[in-house]
């Protein structure tokens, strides 16, 4: 009698243990299969081979955005109006490569404007970035520029009325793994990459950005600018996995330049700033 009491409480106890440690499991799997991907790390260029038919990019030519991997979004120049056509033919004016620096290139980034590059063009330059994440924000920090993207990640609204900034009003929400990112109130000083796509005070940018492995971060682009394109226009940036550890620099554009002139000002005992 004792041994069958002893039984009916060893059985009674696995009976209300098993659906406990069953409902731990799901909790432990709804947990996993709620949470959301993280982005943290450091970030370079990752190779997009150009089509093999593409042609030199001249001065003035229509396929102007190269290798996306390079310089720009997409290979694929995109539908301009006559304003953004103007806009353009003034960026590559004896331009043959991104980089050809000559003083009639009216380059906001490059002496004597020496302006932030801001978004989306940070991502069309070779350098690094850092990503951090947090609950209710992505910062990006670029070593180029030193320039700090903030990504709401709380469900906030865009500022009504706020002035426009170089990196702009970026708010998101989670689509599965995918993190969908609508930034605006984009300053207009400034192009969309390195190829001088130029952006205006109306440009909209809807990012998808996802991890498609460990060592990858994709990030797919749509630029709807009416004021510079005649319609919207796709673009994709893929980026590495750097090393844990690795540091970001500092790349400022024309601090060499302004270093020399203050140190000179500072000797002379006159301060006279920027010409």
């Amino acid at each position: 009698m004792q041994n069958r009491i002893i039984s009916s409480i060893v059985i009674t106890g696995t009976v209300l243990l098993f659906p406990a440690a069953l409902f731990g499991q799901m909790v432990q799997q709804s947990a996993a299969s709620s949470a959301v991907p993280d982005f943290s790390g450091v970030w370079t260029r990752k190779a997009i081979p150009p089509p093999s038919d593409l042609p030199k990019p001249g001065p003035h030519s229509e396929r102007g955005a190269g290798n996306p991997d390079q310089f720009g979004f997409t290979p694929e120049a995109p539908s301009m109006t006559a304003w953004g056509k103007e806009r353009y033919a003034m960026a590559r004016v004896g331009r043959h490569d991104p980089y050809e620096m000559k003083v009639e290139q009216p380059d906001p980034e490059l002496y004597p404007y020496c302006l932030p590059g801001g978004f989306p063009r940070d991502y069309t330059e070779p350098f690094p970035f850092r990503a951090v994440q947090t609950p209710d924000i992505l910062n990006m920090i670029f070593e180029w520029q030193q320039g700090v993207r903030q990504i709401h990640l709380d469900g906030r609204k865009h500022v009504d009325g706020a002035p426009a900034t170089f990196m702009g009003d970026s708010t998101a929400h989670w689509e599965g793994d995918t993190l969908v990112v609508e930034t605006v109130n984009i300053d207009e000083p400034g192009w969309i990459d390195n190829v001088g796509h130029p952006r205006s005070d109306a440009l909209r940018v809807v990012e998808r950005i996802r991890r498609p492995d460990h060592d990858t971060l994709q990030v797919d682009l749509t630029f709807d600018d009416p004021k510079a394109y005649t319609k919207p226009w796709s673009g994709r940036k893929l980026f590495r996995l750097l090393p844990a550890g690795t540091y970001i620099g500092e790349v400022i554009t024309c601090e060499d330049h302004f270093k020399e002139m203050y140190s000179e000002d500072l000797k002379k005992g006159k301060m006279q700033g920027r010409p």
